[in-house]
C-alpha cells in the first residue's frame, strides 16, 4: 500500500545534466519546444493525474495553494497525492502567472526529494525558483552520490554565483591542490560567500596534524563530499530532514559510516525513497560493526531476528516494541512496518506470539499486506491464545475491511455487530462511528446497528469553519480541476487526516474518487481512522 522502490537517482552510478527523456509529454504546439507543463516524470507503472488537471483552474488561484502546501512530515497518502500532481504531465493552466506555477512545481519536486526531476524542469524555465538553481541542484546531487569527476568538470565552467565559487574550492580540495583551494577561498570571499565552517574546512588540510578541525556537515552534497574527503567527525544531528534526496544518496554511499547511513535510510524510507530490503540490509551491517551495542528498539528487534538463538517469544516482543516506538506518525510506522515485513512473515503464529497479534495486523496493514493482516487477526482465536481486547480486535477487523476493494456482506455485518457490542464508553463509540463513516465514504454500508450508533453521536464541534472550503474542493473535483482539488485537500489534512471531522473526510474521499484517485482515497481513509495510533 505505502511502499515504493528505491528511486534510480539514489542508485545511479552517475547523474549528469544530460538527463534522460521525461516519462511522458503532452502535445502543446506542433514541432515547437515542448511546454514544460507537458513534461512528466512518473516512472513506468505509476498512475498519473488527468492531463487536464489545471485546465479549469486559474494561475492566481493555484499559486497560493502551491506556496503553502506542506512538503515535509506528510503521510504516505498525502505524499502519493502531491507526487502525482507535480510529477504528472498536464496542459497549461489559464492565467498570466504560469511561469510562477512552474517554478513552484520545480520547488515542490525538489523538496519532495525528486531532485532529478526538479533539475530537469528548472532547466526549462525562464527563471529558476527563488533560492534554487537547476544546474547547481544537479551538480550538488552528483557530489552527494560521490561522482567527483563529473561534478568537478562543471567547476571549470565560467559560472557566477556562490555555489559555483564554493564548488571550485571543494574540487581543489578533492584534487588535493591546497594552493588552488586557497585561491578559490579568496575568490569565494570576494563573491560574497559567508560561511565560516566552509572556509575552516577547506583550509584545514594546511593545518598541523594535531590542530582541531570542524565537525562534518552533511546538509548539501557539496558539504557531504568535502566532509568525507577530509574525514571530518560527524555530529549527532548529521541528517538534514529537509533533504530526503540527499539522505537517499547518503544511505547508498559505502564511504560513510554505517551508522550515518542507517539514519539517512530512515529518512529516505519515511519519504518513500528507500526500499525495505536495502533499509534492512543496512541495519544488519550496523549490527556487524565491531563494538556496536544495540540500544534503540529497532536495533534490538533486528538483532533478535538476526540471532539464530533467539526464540519466537523474544522476537515477537522486541518487534512489538519497535513498532510501538515508531507510532509517532503514519509515515514512520509504515517505514518500520516495511522494514520488518519479511521478518514478520517468517514469525509463526502461536500462543507466545499472538499476544501481539493486533499490533502485527496493523503493521501488515501499513505494509499493504491485507491477507496477512487478516491472518494475524484470526490468530487471536487459536488454542491457548491469551485474551484479547474485543473492541480493539473488532476495530482491527474493521480497518482491514476498510482497506479491501471488495467485502462479503456476512463478514461486514459480523464485524459491525462486534464493534457496536463492544464499544463501551463515549471514546470507543466515537471510534466505531468514525470507522462507520469512513466505510460509508468508500461505499461500504454499515448495518442498522452501526447507523444507529452513528446517529447517536454528539455533533462534531471541531469543523473549524471548513464547510465552505469543503464545498470549494467538491466544486473543483466536479469541474475537473483535479490539481486544484488535491492541493486544497492537502491544505486541510496537514500531515494527519485523523484530526479532520467525519463530514469533511467523506467529502474529501468523494472528491478523490471524482478525480480518479480512488486508490489513494482508500489509503487516506485508513490514515483518517488513525490505524497507527492504537498500536499496543
Amino acid at each position: 500500500m505505502f511502499s515504493r522502490p528505491l528511486r534510480a537517482l539514489a542508485l545511479a552510478g552517475a547523474f549528469t545534466l544530460a538527463l534522460p527523456a521525461a516519462s511522458a509529454q503532452v502535445e502543446v504546439g506542433g514541432l515547437e519546444a515542448v511546454d514544460p507543463f507537458g513534461i512528466g516524470f512518473l516512472e513506468d507503472g505509476e498512475r498519473a493525474m488527468p492531463t487536464d488537471m489545471w485546465k479549469a483552474s486559474r494561475t492566481d488561484d493555484l499559486l497560493p495553494l502551491m506556496r503553502k502546501v506542506r512538503t515535509r512530515n506528510l503521510t504516505p497518502a498525502e505524499r502519493s497525492l502531491l507526487r502525482r500532481v507535480v510529477l504528472s504531465p498536464a496542459a497549461r493552466p489559464d492565467g498570466d502567472d504560469a511561469e510562477d506555477v512552474l517554478a513552484e512545481r520545480a520547488r515542490i519536486l525538489y523538496e519532495l526529494g525528486e531532485a532529478r526531476a526538479a533539475a530537469d524542469l528548472m532547466g526549462r524555465l525562464e527563471e529558476n525558483p527563488r533560492g534554487l538553481d537547476g544546474e547547481a541542484v544537479a551538480v550538488d546531487l552528483q557530489l552527494a552520490l560521490g561522482n567527483r569527476r563529473s561534478a568537478c568538470r562543471d567547476a571549470s565552467q565560467p559560472q557566477d554565483g556562490r555555489f559555483w565559487a564554493k564548488l571550485r574550492a571543494v574540487c581543489a580540495v578533492l584534487q588535493e591542490d591546497q594552493g588552488a583551494a586557497e585561491l578559490a577561498v579568496e575568490f569565494a570571499q570576494s563573491a560574497g560567500v559567508e560561511d565560516d565552517w566552509f572556509y575552516e574546512a577547506v583550509l584545514s588540510p594546511g593545518l598541523p596534524e594535531d590542530a582541531e578541525r570542524p565537525p562534518a556537515r552533511f546538509d548539501t552534497g557539496l558539504n557531504l563530499e568535502l566532509s568525507t574527503k577530509l574525514g571530518l567527525e560527524p555530529p549527532d544531528n548529521a541528517i538534514t530532514p529537509t533533504r530526503p534526496d540527499l539522505a537517499t544518496a547518503m544511505a547508498t554511499r559505502q564511504s560513510l559510516p554505517v551508522g550515518i547511513r542507517v539514519l539517512a535510510a530512515g529518512l529516505a524510507a519515511e519519504s518513500g525513497l528507500m526500499d525495505a530490503s536495502t533499509h534492512r540490509e543496512l541495519y544488519s551491517r550496523l549490527l556487524e560493526t565491531e563494538g556496536f551495542q544495540p540500544a534503540r528498539p529497532i536495533e534490538v528487534a533486528v538483532l533478535a531476528f538476526d540471532d539464530t538463538d533467539a526464540g519466537d517469544s523474544e522476537r515477537a516482543r522486541k518487534l512489538a516494541m519497535a513498532l510501538r516506538s515508531s507510532a509517532a506518525n503514519p509515515a514512520r510506522f509504515a517505514a518500520v512496518s516495511r522494514l520488518f515485513a519479511d521478518d514478520l512473515m517468517r514469525l509463526p503464529r502461536n500462543p507466545q506470539t499472538v499476544r501481539y497479534a493486533l499490533t502485527f495486523a496493523r503493521a501488515e496493514l501499513a505494509a499493504g499486506r491485507l491477507e496477512r493482516a487478516g491472518a494475524w487477526s484470526r490468530a487471536t482465536r487459536i488454542k491457548d491464545a491469551p485474551p484479547v481486547d474485543e473492541f480493539d480486535h473488532a476495530l482491527v477487523d474493521g480497518l482491514i475491511l476498510l482497506a479491501r476493494p471488495r467485502q462479503e456482506t456476512e463478514r461486514l455485518e459480523a464485524v459491525a455487530d462486534r464493534l457496536v457490542e463492544h464499544a463501551q464508553g463515549q471514546a470507543r463509540k466515537g471510534d466505531a462511528a468514525r470507522l462507520f463513516a469512513l466505510w460509508t465514504a468508500l461505499d461500504i454500508p454499515p448495518t442498522a446497528a452501526g447507523r444507529a450508533l452513528m446517529a447517536s453521536q454528539p455533533p462534531n464541534r471541531e469543523a473549524g469553519g471548513s464547510d465552505w472550503r469543503m464545498l470549494a474542493i467538491q466544486a473543483a473535483a466536479e469541474a475537473d480541476a483535479a490539481g486544484e482539488a488535491v492541493l486544497s485537500i492537502l491544505s486541510l489534512t496537514r500531515g494527519d487526516p485523523s484530526r479532520l471531522p467525519e463530514a469533511d473526510l467523506i467529502a474529501i474521499i468523494d472528491a478523490l474518487a471524482a478525480i480518479g484517485a480512488e486508490d489513494v482515497s482508500r489509503d487516506l481513509a485508513l490514515e483518517a481512522a488513525g490505524y497507527w495510533k492504537s498500536v499496543r
